[in-house]
């Protein structure tokens, strides 16, 4: 097949390629413009523990910490957690639906991303979580005897009101269509 060949057949076919361009363009805008916005809100706890001062317990808490966060993650996207942020926001949802939109990362600081249509929900979620957290874990951690806290977790940066949606990218949408 030559160029010149490869021209008549755009040439033959221009109705049906731009008719194709045109669908796929339109279908990327009607979702664009049907997709429900979703807003992000993280929030990031750490998690410490006591140290008398001396290297070798400052770093045996460190490791202890850091073995921590694996449950502590299990434990802020599991159905307790996601009930008490539920009662204590008054929302009408499920504990199932409210963990589709959390996620946690852990190293020893732990980030706690939620993500829904509501920019302040979103916000309201992910600091509620994260202080009904701090009251669970305290309660997990602190001995019955009286004794300090084996770890201790504090939120170490709160969530803001997100600013816009985190899938508004309409433009790059229409711009894979176009090529597509």
């Amino acid at each position: 097949m030559t160029v010149q060949d490869f021209g008549r057949i755009l040439r033959a076919r221009w109705k049906i390629i731009c008719g194709t361009i045109a669908v796929v363009v339109l279908a990327a805008v009607g979702y664009s413009l049907l997709a429900i916005p979703q807003y992000q809100a993280s929030v990031r706890l750490f998690v410490s523990t006591p140290s008398d001062g001396t290297n070798t317990q400052t770093y045996d808490g460190g490791l202890f910490a850091e073995r921590r966060v694996l449950s502590y993650t299990e434990l802020l996207t599991g159905d307790v957690l996601a009930r008490r942020t539920i009662d204590k926001l008054g929302l009408d949802m499920t504990a199932a639906a409210l963990l589709h939109g959390v996620e946690a990362s852990e190293t020893v600081l732990i980030d706690v991303t939620v993500t829904d249509p509501s920019p302040t929900r979103a916000r309201d979620i992910a600091n509620t979580l994260a202080d009904e957290f701090v009251v669970m874990a305290a309660g997990l951690e602190t001995p019955e005897l009286g004794e300090p806290p084996n770890a201790r977790v504090v939120v170490q940066q709160r969530a803001e009101l997100p600013s816009s949606p985190m899938n508004s990218k309409t433009a790059r949408i229409l711009a894979i269509a176009a090529v597509m």
